[in-house]
């Protein structure tokens, strides 16, 4: 029935507890997310997805023809930012198969919700020599992140134009051990907000604090082991 509405030009379905199948995955006549390519005027989509992301092929390309979407992969929810316009959500899934570089690279927010293979991700996309300009605001809540100490996944910076960085539940010790090892600048970043990062000690080392010139905002909360500056 979706792909006969050929004059709708906004589809949202976030608030329903319908899912969206990918092709290849639907089951008795489930209506598939490739169906909704067909409609050449839509411009808004907010939508649920039982699946990986990286089931999503070059084929549904058409996505990033949207001016505006909320992609919600998985059982999560969507946790409010200020960069809105085009959202993916992934949760309680493996991100470890196939990529997702060419949907992230028309996203402005990703959030990833306990999620497994966060480190392959990253490498795909580090092989693939991507850099994300559009993605603006990135959420990283109950997901284990193993950092190698010797080891920098990037050396081209995946997020030069990050504004917000969302760290809830994450084991890090400090936020620099995520800059180095995912090779982000900061540059351009104007919100941290840290919750219940339980081994959290310190935010940044000295001389990655002043490469942060833009922050504007710092919110830290639940952080049992943060130590607070000494004053000078």
């Amino acid at each position: 029935m979706v792909s006969r509405l050929l004059n709708l030009e906004t589809l949202d379905m976030t608030s329903s507890r319908y899912h969206w199948s990918v092709k290849g995955e639907a089951q008795n006549a489930e209506a598939t997310v490739e169906e909704i390519g067909c409609l050449q005027r839509l411009h808004v989509l907010s939508i649920k997805l039982h699946s990986s992301p990286c089931l999503l092929t070059n084929t549904n390309i058409w996505i990033k023809r949207l001016r505006k979407f909320q992609l919600i992969f998985g059982s999560g929810y969507m946790v409010p930012t200020r960069q809105e316009m085009r959202r993916v959500t992934i949760s309680h899934l493996d991100v470890s198969q196939g990529s997702i570089g060419w949907l992230l690279s028309s996203t402005t927010s990703l959030a990833l919700n306990h999620c497994q293979g966060v480190e392959a991700m990253i490498q795909k996309l580090v092989i693939d020599n991507m850099s994300f300009k559009n993605l603006k605001a990135l959420t990283i809540e109950s997901t284990s992140i193993k950092l190698n100490s010797k080891q920098s996944f990037q050396r081209v910076d995946l997020l030069p134009n990050l504004e917000e960085l969302h760290l809830r539940c994450v084991d890090l010790e400090t936020i620099s051990e995520l800059q180095i090892h995912l090779g982000l600048s900061l540059e351009s970043l104007k919100l941290l907000e840290i919750t219940m990062c339980l081994r959290l000690r310190t935010l940044l080392d000295e001389r990655n604090f002043k490469s942060i010139p833009n922050l504007e905002e710092i919110e830290i909360s639940y952080c049992d082991s943060f130590q607070r500056p000494e004053s000078t």
